[in-house]
């Protein structure tokens, strides 16, 4: 059901961006166990619903996770950056 409401999905990419924001190390430890499809999924999400619309976060974001600096950390960030330039409405504006 989720995937057919974007009202639900988009609540969830910005928790997930927000945990990224604010507990970075703990939520980045915490991605580490899981599955790398789970991780890069959780990251897409940040990136797509919150991290287009909120440049000083992903700055943040970015920030903290290149300090962080491990695989994980590393991954995530890639994942989030692409998918926050990848939203159709940023892809007009090129």
């Amino acid at each position: 059901m989720a995937d057919s409401r974007k009202d639900v999905i988009h609540e969830i990419g910005r928790f997930y961006a927000d945990l990224l924001d604010r507990h970075t190390a703990t939520t980045v430890d915490e991605l580490g166990k899981l599955a790398q499809e789970k991780q890069r999924l959780i990251c897409q999400l940040a990136g797509e619903d919150e991290y287009s619309l909120d440049q000083p976060k992903l700055e943040r974001v970015t920030q903290s996770l290149h300090g962080i600096g491990n695989q994980t950390a590393n991954q995530c960030l890639q994942v989030a950056e692409t998918a926050a330039n990848d939203v159709p409405w940023r892809q007009q504006r090129k």
